[in-house]
């Protein structure tokens, strides 16, 4: 269990880079700017709220992920 457990995170480590997070913080702050107004204006407001708490998820994890990854 332990060596399967080791490999699972080996992998993910390597999928897990700088550029990644990188990617990940521009995506979510551009639906935080562009999007999520855009679904307000046409009365889509669950779907808002929705984007809006996604996009926050992956601008507090990612980073904290990363680093996470990177001392392990």
């Amino acid at each position: 269990m332990e060596i399967l457990f080791l490999r699972v995170l080996s992998i993910i480590k390597g999928f897990f880079s700088y550029y990644l997070v990188f990617i990940m913080l521009i995506v979510s702050l551009f639906t935080l700017v562009v999007d999520i107004p855009k679904l307000k204006k046409g009365n889509f407001n669950r779907e808002a709220n929705i984007a809006k708490a996604i996009s926050i998820i992956y601008i507090i994890l990612g980073p904290i992920i990363y680093i996470l990854l990177k001392k392990i």
